[in-house]
């Protein structure tokens, strides 16, 4: 379930449009494994170079919406990577888009290669993001490390989410139409499950998203789950019926059955 390269063949592809570059942006961050995100820290401009870019392209932000395009994927990525917790929103916009970068000085050596993947991705974020100044020079080298690693790639919005895509965007569907009762009884469902039932459910989606080759998915669809609702209770029943759903064929099924619980107890 690693990315899936187009044929040499067809590689050869126009530019595209910031929005489209966005959407394959979103698509192969939920879809990396850890190969791919040490050879971003590979193919990724210097160490210096990058710095310097970020410093150019960050300089020209002077407001930072923590619920627009940039700030909730600031929030999503450093959850789905293991960062260090970010600013609080609302917050300074240098001080929020700086806060991911600093983690590369305070961690071990042997970690440092996956810490470079990570930025990277972010890098990507900082160049792609919509209403910030066009710095071509500095968007190049943000660029360079995720376009190298992961573009081209076949992967759509259809097959973001593995071969249930389909299925999983119906149940975010679902929960962004559920109605006011239908969300609170599905907040009430998942506050019945008792905090070790969920957490070793929990792990096993983690382990079960390792050997699928897809590590971060689970946690990308936790994002997904916060876009619904930042309500902790009612974002677990999303995510739980969402992991559920893309990792059907795989859970066991009792962790499955406990997982979709509280979303089934919506409708």
């Amino acid at each position: 379930m690693s990315l899936d390269l187009l044929p040499v063949a067809v590689r050869t592809t126009p530019v595209m449009e910031p929005a489209v570059r966005r959407t394959m942006l979103d698509v192969t961050v939920a879809r990396l494994d850890l190969d791919r995100v040490l050879r971003m820290g590979e193919l990724a401009a210097p160490a210096e170079e990058r710095a310097q870019a970020r410093i150019t392209v960050i300089g020209g932000v002077a407001h930072l919406e923590g619920d627009g395009w940039l700030g909730t994927r600031w929030y999503r990525w450093a959850r789905m990577f293991g960062l260090p917790r970010l600013p609080a929103a609302p917050t300074a916009a240098a001080r929020l888009l700086l806060a991911p970068f600093d983690v590369i000085d305070h961690v071990h050596r042997t970690l440092a290669p996956y810490f470079s993947g990570v930025l990277a991705v972010f890098d990507a974020g900082l160049a792609l993001a919509p209403g910030v100044p066009d710095e071509p020079e500095a968007n190049e080298v943000l660029l360079q490390g995720w376009t190298g690693a992961c573009l081209p790639t076949s992967l759509t919005p259809g097959t973001a989410y593995g071969p249930r895509t389909p299925e999983v965007e119906e149940v975010l569907r679902h929960a962004w139409a559920a109605s006011p009762a239908a969300r609170l009884r599905a907040h009430e469902a998942r506050a019945a499950i008792p905090a070790h039932a969920w957490n070793a459910a929990c792990g096993v989606v983690d382990d079960t998203s390792s050997v699928c080759g897809v590590p971060f998915l689970a946690r990308y669809l936790f994002g997904e789950a916060l876009s619904v609702s930042t309500d902790r209770g009612l974002a677990d029943a999303v995510w739980g019926a969402a992991v559920a759903t893309a990792f059907r064929d795989d859970l066991p099924e009792d962790a499955r059955d406990l997982l979709s619980r509280p979303f089934h107890a919506a409708a």
